[in-house]
């Protein structure tokens, strides 16, 4: 029961820090409207969050590694669910990107220690099946981000979106508050130096460049096709435009443990950057109709779900478990860093005046990077190979 709960904690806070990139994306009209948003103004509503997010999950990780990653769990998923209280209530622009920041804090402390929560607490035998359990939450809440949020805003209101956080928030800590006992003194001056996670460094840092790039990808266009299917288009049908394109992500998630079982890890690494740059091009031609586009997307996701669960589960595996926390943090954050530039690069695509995002040289510069990642890819394989 304990290692239950301990699973539905983590991976519970794990689906809300990712509904809130999805569900804000399809609120973002809504948002512009009741608050006068100029559309150039829209993307910091996404950006404070991952900015935030990206930055501070280094140290979100040490603190992890330092205090306790259940008491650093906790703390996290109070500042993240005080963040959200904030965004229900905002009446402004500024108070409500305060807000984003708040929860961008909690979500930097919470996602290095969820990882360190079931790596101490987890049975070796069953560690491979929760990490893969964490990383479908967070398919879970891709999938069903855009519908819920298109609904919470269509039936209820933009700050639904906030609102819904905090009663899963309230469920996670009272389940993990029980191991959350803070690291003695002695384990703290015992912390490990950063200097041990060098020793995998060449896992890292073909893992980060990997996940940057699908981060990159992932966050740019989830921001142009909020902007695009929102031109005119309900909240609702929004999110089901989104839809297939998040529930391919899920269902890849499901299937990358059996797939993994059957062909090299390599090769589903590739078939995810194929999947996705495919996915890229196919968009990029059809901007024109929302069907397709929407058709199109479910590349990108299949292609998600295949990728990141494989690079991940490799990086755990290599990682000290006494830096866990920190090698996740870091990860992480790089991967944040990439949807940062993502979302950016993607901005600068969108017409200020009108609203409009240019798919077919968003696809592009998707599938550019896509490309850019196989051949780090395949160059880091040939390296591995030649010892």
């Amino acid at each position: 029961m304990k290692l239950v709960g301990t699973i539905i904690a983590t991976c519970t806070v794990n689906l809300l820090i990712s509904l809130d990139v999805t569900m804000v994306n399809v609120a973002l009209t809504s948002i512009q409207r009741e608050l006068r948003v100029p559309v150039g103004q829209l993307s910091w509503v996404v950006q404070v969050y991952s900015i935030a997010f990206a930055v501070l999950l280094l140290a979100g990780g040490a603190v992890s590694d330092r205090l306790g990653s259940a008491p650093a769990f906790l703390v996290g998923s109070v500042v993240f669910g005080v963040g959200s209280v904030m965004g229900a209530t905002a009446p402004s622009l500024a108070l409500l990107l305060l807000s984003r920041l708040v929860q961008g804090v909690g979500a930097a402390i919470c996602v290095p220690s969820a990882l360190a929560v079931l790596r101490e607490r987890m049975p070796s035998e069953q560690l491979a099946r929760a990490i893969a359990m964490w990383v479908f939450s967070a398919s879970i809440a891709i999938s069903l981000g855009p519908l819920l949020g298109g609904l919470l805003v269509e039936f209820v209101s933009w700050r639904g979106i906030f609102v819904i956080n905090v009663p899963l928030v309230i469920g996670a800590l009272v389940l993990l508050r029980p191991y959350s006992r803070i690291k003695s003194l002695d384990h703290q001056l015992a912390g490990v130096s950063p200097i041990r996670a060098l020793a995998m460094w060449s896992v890292f840092r073909y893992s980060a460049a990997i996940g940057g790039i699908i981060s990159a990808v992932n966050f740019g266009m989830l921001y142009a096709l909020g902007i695009y299917y929102g031109r005119e288009n309900s909240a609702v049908v929004v999110g089901a435009l989104f839809l297939p394109m998040m529930i391919s992500c899920g269902v890849s998630t499901m299937l990358v443990g059996r797939i993994r079982a059957r062909i090299a890890d390599s090769a589903v690494v590739t078939l995810g950057l194929a999947a996705q740059l495919l996915g890229s091009v196919l968009i990029a031609i059809s901007w024109r109709s929302d069907g397709a586009v929407s058709a199109s997307a479910v590349l990108l996701g299949f292609g998600v779900g295949l990728a990141i669960p494989t690079i991940t589960a490799n990086l755990l595996s290599a990682a000290d478990g006494a830096v866990v926390g920190l090698t996740s943090g870091a990860f992480t954050a790089l991967r944040q860093l990439g949807g940062v530039l993502g979302v950016a690069i993607t901005a600068a695509m969108v017409d200020g005046a009108h609203g409009r995002v240019d798919l077919g040289a968003t696809g592009m510069t998707c599938a550019t990077a896509l490309a850019i990642g196989i051949f780090v890819h395949f160059r880091a394989q040939s390296r591995e190979r030649r010892g």
